[in-house]
């Protein structure tokens, strides 16, 4: 058998389409429909890595079923220059178990609920303002402490609280809230109070970490940039969380699609996601001579790696930015990723047979026309290629675990968006979706089974906590035009 099974549909537009840079693009389309996606087969998945000798270590795994391997948990990943102003991931209640979303989506550094060790760095939202502090506490009952105090930099800050007024904090993924009895002087704690100390740098955002000089593939220096500030607030948020009832959110029947990961930029707002880049030796992660860079926290403009999570920004500026929306469950508790390289950064992505992906975006024409410039993308991997090396040989990708460009601009300035499958079956339809350089766009991926569908949504699809089946069922409906289904062989 062949490592992968290629299978091209041209519908009959396609011969009078156009050819652009060898691409065939044959009509714009707002429906594109897989159907025969799954099978069975096997590839070569990576066991180790040396990063002293550069030996990659690989070993036969096989899969079987409907979607496989993209079945397996995978990550989204996004180059810009692009601006994602929403995201949602959804899947089934039926079988797994069910997880209620927070109604203001406030939640982006959940951290898996892990106890947190003395020692540990603690980030939290408090007020509007990202800070982070060291733990103190070990979890037994605490001495009355002192209040905590809240250094705010002259000119820098937000206004100050009153006595009486409602504070609103994320700390740990936990959105809590309390009246504020601080007036600024000495007093006693409250009883139950966490013994802490927090210092918030003001409002004033830190200087934008340096651009880096060379794409993703290329290796960070020698000597990575030493991660920031314990206490220094990378990303400080405009506004704090406003608490709110999600729609849906305690509605949905079982059976229904349940949200599991939101992302909103405009409103600063995240839950069950994690941020990464290529930027390992940045803050997190690693880098060496034979690897390259692992995978890291993103910074908020996706340009460097970082110590810790931060929220993203929302906006890529060029080519040479991408990053990857992982789950908040981090490798070492879910057990089951697979083997990792030793020092990344390694979060779980969202398995399952089926599952959805909503996005609102805007694709932005830069007017560059460099290497990877102006060819925005959003794709989906089999989420041990990041986990490994995304931009290398030493992954599962040219086995076939799989790739799924769900939208890619294969040349610069190009205003067409192909999609195109890669692994064990690989090949793509030749019509495409209009790449949305002005205005905001909304789409969804839906994988159901062996069938897949990428469609447009109205603009007033509401991301809501949960869709129904029924819902899903009519979003992901293959009555489409035959040149706009592709089927791969069976």
């Amino acid at each position: 058998m062949s490592k992968f099974t290629p299978f091209l549909l041209l519908s009959s537009v396609a011969a009078t389409g156009n050819l652009i840079n060898g691409n065939w693009y044959a009509a714009s389309t707002e429906r594109l429909a897989y159907h025969g996606l799954g099978g069975a087969g096997a590839y070569n998945e990576v066991v180790n890595m040396d990063s002293a000798t550069g030996t990659c270590s690989k070993a036969t795994r096989t899969f079987s079923g409907p979607l496989a391997p993209f079945d397996e948990d995978v990550s989204l990943h996004f180059r810009g220059p692009l601006v994602l102003r929403q995201f949602a991931a959804y899947k089934p209640t039926q079988g797994t178990p069910r997880r209620t979303r927070r109604s203001d989506h406030a939640d982006f550094v959940e951290n898996q609920k892990l106890k947190r060790a003395v020692g540990d760095k603690v980030v939290a939202t408090i007020n509007g303002q990202v800070v982070s502090w060291t733990n103190q506490y070990d979890g037994g009952a605490p001495a009355l402490p002192a209040a905590p105090t809240i250094t705010v930099t002259a000119g820098c800050g937000p206004d100050k609280r009153a006595v009486g007024d409602m504070v609103v904090a994320t700390i740990n993924g936990d959105v809590v809230s309390w009246v504020n009895t601080y007036d600024g002087r000495p007093a006693p704690a409250p009883t139950q109070m966490v013994p802490v100390t927090v210092t918030v740098a003001g409002s004033c955002p830190d200087p934008a970490p340096a651009a880096p000089t060379a794409a993703p593939p290329v290796p960070a220096p020698a000597e990575p940039a030493p991660p920031p500030a314990p206490d220094a607030p990378s990303q400080p948020a405009a506004e704090p969380a406003t608490l709110s009832k999600a729609p849906g959110s305690s509605t949905s029947a079982f059976g229904d699609w349940v949200q599991v990961a939101y992302f909103n930029s405009d409103e600063k707002r995240s839950s069950g996601i994690t941020f990464l880049n290529n930027r390992g030796g940045q803050g997190s992660g690693v880098w060496d001579t034979k690897f390259g860079n692992s995978l890291s926290y993103a910074s908020a403009d996706g340009k460097s790696g970082t110590a810790s999570p931060e929220l993203f920004g929302g906006s890529l500026d060029s080519g040479l930015d991408e990053i990857a929306i992982f789950s908040d469950v981090a490798c070492e508790k879910s057990g089951d990723c697979g083997y990792s390289r030793p020092g990344a950064v390694a979060y779980k992505g969202f398995a399952g047979a089926q599952k959805a992906f909503f996005f609102e975006f805007q694709m932005p024409d830069d007017g560059t026309s460099g290497w990877n410039q102006n060819m925005p993308a959003i794709w989906a991997l089999n989420a041990k290629i990041p986990r490994t090396q995304q931009y290398g040989a030493c992954s599962c990708w040219d086995s076939g675990c799989g790739e799924f460009d769900i939208l890619e601009v294969l040349d610069p300035g190009n205003t067409r968006c192909k999609s195109t499958v890669h692994g064990f079956v690989q090949g793509g339809s030749s019509n495409y979706f209009v790449r949305p350089t002005v205005s905001f766009k909304k789409m969804a991926v839906i994988f159901n089974n062996d069938n897949v569908m990428i469609r447009e949504l109205p603009d007033d699809f509401d991301f809501s906590a949960g869709i129904s089946t029924a819902r899903i069922t009519e979003l992901a409906d293959f009555g489409v035009t035959a040149s706009s289904v592709f089927s791969f062989p069976q």
